[in-house]
Order: C-alpha cells, then sequence, then structure tokens
C-alpha cells in the first residue's frame, strides 16, 4: 500500500509490526483506508481478508487510551501507600505533637522555675538592704551611746583637781554638752 501510494519501499517495517493493531493506529487507517468496491473486472483480490482485522477493530475501538507515563506513576504511588502507611504516618506525627507538646511544658517549667529563682533572688537582695539598713541603724545607736557614754563621763569629772588649762577645756565642754541637750529638747 505504502509502494503504491508513496511510490518508493516503507523502511520502518520493525514498527509497523509493533505499531500496526494500536487503536489509534487502526482509527487513523480506517479514516483513511479508500472505501473500494470490488469490482467485476478485478479477478484477483489485493489482499485476503481472514476476518481477523475486524473482530480486532471491533475489540480495539471499544479500548480506552492507554494510560500516560505521570497517570500511572499517579496511580503506583496511590497503590503503594495503603491505609496501614497512612497509619504510620499518622501515628508517627500524633508521636511527634505528643513530643513537641512535652518540650513545650519542659519549656514553661524551666521558664517558670528561671521567674521563681529571679524572684528568690529579688527577695534576698531585699533582705540584704534591710540587714545593711539595720546594721547602720545599729551603729549610729552604738555612736550616740558611746557618745552619751562620753558625755555622763565629762559631766560627772571632778575638776578641782585639774590643772587650770585642764579644767578651762572639760567646763567648756561640760557647757557645750549642757547647750545640745537644751537644744534637743
Amino acid at each position: 500500500m505504502f509502494l503504491e501510494l508513496e511510490k518508493k519501499s516503507f523502511n520502518f517495517d520493525h514498527c509497523w509490526q509493533v505499531l500496526r493493531f494500536h487503536p489509534k493506529w487502526v482509527e487513523h487507517m480506517d479514516m483513511v483506508k479508500p472505501k473500494k468496491k470490488p469490482s467485476s473486472h478485478d479477478s484477483t483480490p489485493n489482499s485476503i481478508n481472514l476476518g481477523e482485522d475486524e473482530d480486532f477493530h471491533c475489540a480495539s475501538s471499544n479500548l480506552e487510551r492507554p494510560i500516560g507515563r505521570k497517570a500511572e506513576k499517579e496511580k503506583r504511588k496511590r497503590k503503594e501507600m495503603t491505609n496501614s502507611d497512612s497509619l504510620v504516618v499518622l501515628n508517627e506525627m500524633a508521636e511527634i505533637r505528643k513530643s513537641k507538646l512535652v518540650l513545650m511544658q519542659e519549656a514553661r517549667d524551666h521558664d517558670n522555675k528561671m521567674l521563681c529563682l529571679r524572684q528568690e533572688k529579688v527577695s534576698l537582695k531585699q533582705d540584704e538592704l534591710r540587714i545593711q539598713k539595720e546594721k547602720v541603724l545599729l551603729q549610729q545607736v552604738k555612736a550616740r551611746l558611746e557618745e552619751k557614754k562620753e558625755d555622763e563621763r565629762i559631766m560627772t569629772l571632778n575638776t578641782s583637781a585639774m590643772p587650770p588649762m585642764l579644767q578651762q577645756y572639760y567646763l567648756q565642754r561640760q557647757m557645750e554638752i549642757l547647750a545640745s541637750r537644751a537644744g534637743k529638747n
């Protein structure tokens, strides 16, 4: 047929052997094939019809188009991932969530501990400041007591047996002590 149409021989017989019964090619050949009526002057037919082509043509015209590569890959992936696989993945995701929640709880606990430690540190600093203030107050009280003791000693001194300059010094000091006590009242 190719020889008649193209006036040269067909070089792809190996491809023809593979593709000649594919549905796409059969449909194409049905459309292109000239509808020849057998003539009375033709004594020998060009081809012998064994009926195989018609059976194949009927069967192949009902066939669907072959699945493409992408569709086939996706179909395989869907088959591979069964319910048990999805359950395994879901279980793993649940475990990850649980571990994440545990880590978040531990972080919160750690933050709470750090907050408690900071509060204790602040409390200790406040106690330390209070103790230092009390210490200063005690030192002031002690200094006043010592000053009073000294003032009392000076006030009770007998100056009659002292040299005149020392006697004058202690008398002046006694007057200052009396003046300071009078100013406080």
